[in-house]
């Protein structure tokens, strides 16, 4: 078969019959083609009429002829360009198509349609799905220009439906905002197209609508992140446009932060648009907000307000005032909202902070008085109350708190804090040596109840805060204690002796019996690290250990365990 190209076609029928050919062919002038062997034939919608074309192909020859005026069947016309050139692309594809994978076959079919012709089978396509005709028909609108605001504004309700009932299905509340996502893409043109303050209404009206389906929609996966990144980044570009005049932009976004029915928490309103808006802009916008939030009474410590309006503003108000270092003010903000303990305890810690100790104990008193105390609260004024005393270097009177807290909870926590405070005073070792006479004066010999475990358990954690090593060994030898207590006294020692020994080997059958892979792990690793920081000449001691452990009736029975046990050590 004679090769065939554009360029072949072209030089039969010269560059101008070509060009119109092409047309033609473009069109969808050519009617579908009949190819018999050899020759082909197929019906051209020419300006005068229809015309017959036919052309031969062989393995010599390419050539044609035509019913018009012009080729009198002879000469090689535009018609029969057009006929050549739907030839020649159909066979092209099919040689194509044989060769390529499954991926190509539907471009490179689809490549042998006319344009008529694709578009009557997309429109076939479209009108047998509801979805697909409201989707084109909205971007054959807004092709068109015919979409006002209002009509944009409908769209947008469409997009994003509220949902009475709720979504909770994570694929149910997936499709929801990929649909919403495809929707609002489609009308991105027309919104943008728009002057900005009615795009940015829309915009604006998106994002309320968006908030209020999300009383709705459990999206925990957050499956809107995309919408919302499209949302934001269209507010960006129409509030980046030149059309906004003096003032226009302070008011609007002082409007949208101010608004008390949505929060329009994806704008991050005013940080999120400061690369837009100048340095002005953004004083006077905090100015706007800051007289606003004056008239505004604070919440009550019943109302729970964390995520209100008012809260919101003062949250804005606090990090300008520390982003420009002012003490003052940020006080002030402060203080007005002083209804609960917890806040007044803030502003407790505020001012010990700033060094303003006198306004300190002003806020503690009333922090006592603000609202009925619950427990937490007594314990947290004490707290501060401490913390307040040590500020102003009153040692004598935070040690005595200290040391009570400590009586009352025997907790080594607690004791750590009189040994700091002590320590101020220069007298942590005598803290120290009456925090572990109490503890020690706390626990029963002979006695297995968790009470007298957990007093064990506290000297020891002592014992090892203050390097007193040999006592916690002593301690640990004449009661039950936590394997992890054990493994930390033999890693605390200096030199393994027979002692330590013991107690490595209690830790471990101790892990050992809960029978679990993890608690054997756990037992292998320590033994493996203790053998491997140890000298040479305490080998042997742990060597006489591990072999009691593997050769104790319990633990053979656990096959697991002994096959660790033998893989880590070769002398086993």
């Amino acid at each position: 078969m004679k090769s065939l190209s554009e360029s072949v076609i072209k030089t039969l029928a010269g560059e101008a019959a070509y060009e119109r050919g092409l047309a033609y062919y473009n069109d969808g002038r050519v009617a579908p083609l009949d190819i018999n062997n050899s020759i082909i034939t197929a019906q051209v919608d020419g300006g005068g009429g229809h015309y017959l074309v036919t052309l031969n192909h062989t393995a010599k020859v390419f050539d044609g002829s035509c019913t018009c005026p012009a080729s009198d069947n002879f000469d090689f016309c535009k018609h029969c360009a057009a006929v050549g050139l739907a030839y020649y692309y159909q066979t092209q594809t099919n040689l194509e198509m044989a060769d390529a994978g499954a991926v190509d076959t539907i471009d490179l079919y689809l490549n042998t349609f006319t344009k008529p012709q694709l578009v009557d089978e997309l429109s076939t396509l479209i009108k047998a799905d509801q979805n697909l005709l409201d989707h084109w028909q909205l971007r054959a609108e807004i092709a068109g220009g015919n979409l006002s605001s209002k009509d944009l504004r409908k769209r947008i309700t469409q997009a994003i439906p509220f949902k009475p009932s709720g979504l909770w299905r994570p694929q149910e509340v997936a499709n929801y905002f990929s649909e919403a996502q495809l929707s609002l893409k489609t009308l991105e043109q027309a919104i943008l197209a728009l002057d900005a303050h009615s795009a940015i209404k829309l915009v604006v009206y998106a994002i309320e609508r968006l908030e209020k389906s999300l009383q709705n929609i459990d999206d925990r996966a957050e499956h809107r992140s995309e919408l919302q990144t499209q949302l934001n980044n269209w507010f960006h570009q129409i509030l980046s446009s030149e059309e906004w005049q003096k003032n226009e932009r302070v008011k609007l976004l002082s409007e949208l932060i101010l608004d008390e029915k949505y929060s329009y928490e994806i704008l991050k309103l005013p940080n999120g648009v400061l690369d837009l808006i100048s340095n002005k802009e953004s004083e006077d916008i905090l100015e706007t907000i800051s007289k606003a939030w004056s008239k505004m009474p604070p919440p009550s410590a019943q109302s729970n307000d964390q995520h209100g309006l008012y809260s919101q503003l003062e949250s804005l108000l606090l990090e300008d005032a520390r982003l420009v270092n002012n003490t003052d003010r940020e006080l002030e903000i402060l203080a007005k909202g002083a209804v609960d303990t917890d806040r007044c305890l803030k502003l407790v810690e505020k001012c010990i902070r700033y060094k303003r100790l006198d306004e300190a104990q002003k806020w503690l008193e009333y922090a006592s008085q603000v609202q009925t105390l619950r427990s937490h609260d007594v314990t947290a004024i004490e707290t501060h109350q401490i913390e307040l005393w040590l500020a102003q270097s009153n040692y004598d009177q935070a040690l005595k708190a200290q040391w009570a807290r400590f009586e009352e909870s025997e907790d080594p926590s607690s004791l750590k804090e009189v040994y700091e405070t002590a320590e101020k005073i220069h007298q942590e070792r005598a803290y120290l040596q009456d925090g572990i006479r109490y503890l020690s004066s706390k626990i029963e010999p002979r006695q297995d109840t968790p009470r007298n475990r957990q007093r064990v358990e506290n000297l020891i954690a002592v014992y090892l805060g203050h390097n007193i090593v040999d006592d916690a060994i002593a301690l640990a030898s004449q009661h039950k204690v936590h394997p992890s207590s054990l493994m930390a006294i033999v890693n605390a020692a200096p030199k393994q002796s027979d002692k330590t020994c013991a107690l490595a080997e209690r830790a471990v059958n101790n892990l050992v019996n809960l029978n679990s892979n993890e608690t054997n792990d756990r037992a292998i690793w320590f033994l493996h690290k203790l053998y491997s920081k140890v000298k040479d000449s305490d080998r042997v001691k742990l060597k006489t250990m591990i072999s009691k452990v593997y050769a104790k009736p319990e633990n053979k029975r656990k096959t697991a365990f002994v096959k660790q046990l033998k893989g880590t050590f070769d002398f086993i």
